[in-house]
């Protein structure tokens, strides 16, 4: 049997030898971790600044904030609305009181004091402005159960407190209670019978130039009322010539 030739396989080509890329894969490497750290080192820096200016915007609205409640308190401790609330009024009326009014000066204004024995000679009942006695009348007790020196009491209106009067043996108890709460209550408020008012007035609510009368039969309700009004209207105000002399404005 013949030999059959064999058939010579054609040779693969060989395969080209790959290029070496260790130094420039190694290079593209390194670049792309720089990038990316100075990508992270920018956005690090960007929340940074953006902290920093919420911080500065908070920082900025509490300075405001607390100068806006600062001028609200200025304003109403020197500008006084010198008016009672509506309820309050309501229970002027209901009651027949006269309302705040100024009364004017007929004595020399606040800062002028009473000489040894001399006499303030007030031309008002009660008096609310005028020469007065060098001291004050002290804001503890807040109620008194026996008439007070009214140049004292003029020269604690001086301070923007304000007295509430009544005619002791006229007023019910559960009234004089009622104004005793409101001056335990109020800061510089004081309650004090005064003998003297007129016979068609039971209560009279005082401070400096300012005057409000009520007549017999108020009730306790609306007694309280008036009064808290009369404290909200003209307590520790540039009413009073001298507001910041009272230890409790």
């Amino acid at each position: 049997m013949a030999n059959k030739k064999r058939r010579k396989r054609p040779r693969s080509p060989s395969t080209p030898a790959k290029p070496d890329t260790t130094t420039t894969g190694g290079t593209n490497i390194g670049r792309r971790e720089r990038k990316d750290e100075a990508r992270r080192a920018r956005e690090r820096a960007r929340k940074q600044a953006a902290r920093r200016a919420r911080t500065r915007r908070g920082v900025s609205l509490l300075v405001a904030g607390g100068i806006g409640l600062g001028l609200v308190w200025f304003i109403n401790r020197a500008a006084p609305p010198d008016r009672l609330s509506e309820q309050s009024q309501a229970a002027v009326t209901a009651a027949g009181c006269s309302g705040p009014i100024e009364v004017l000066q007929s004595n020399p204004p606040g800062g002028q004091h009473l000489g040894a024995g001399e006499s303030p000679n007030y031309t008002q009942t009660p008096a609310t402005s005028g020469v007065h006695a060098p001291g004050s009348l002290p804001t503890d007790p807040n109620v008194f159960t026996e008439p007070v020196d009214e140049s004292l009491a003029v020269h604690f209106m001086e301070h923007s407190g304000i007295v509430l009067y009544y005619r002791q043996g006229s007023v019910p108890q559960e009234v004089v209670d009622r104004l005793a709460t409101v001056a335990n209550q109020e800061r510089n408020t004081l309650l004090a019978p005064y003998p003297d008012l007129p016979e068609e007035q039971d209560l009279a609510f005082a401070t400096w130039n300012r005057l409000l009368t009520c007549p017999e039969g108020v009730s306790a309700d609306d007694a309280g009322l008036i009064a808290r009004g009369f404290a909200d209207a003209y307590v520790c105000t540039s009413v009073g010539p001298e507001p910041n002399a009272s230890p409790e404005c």
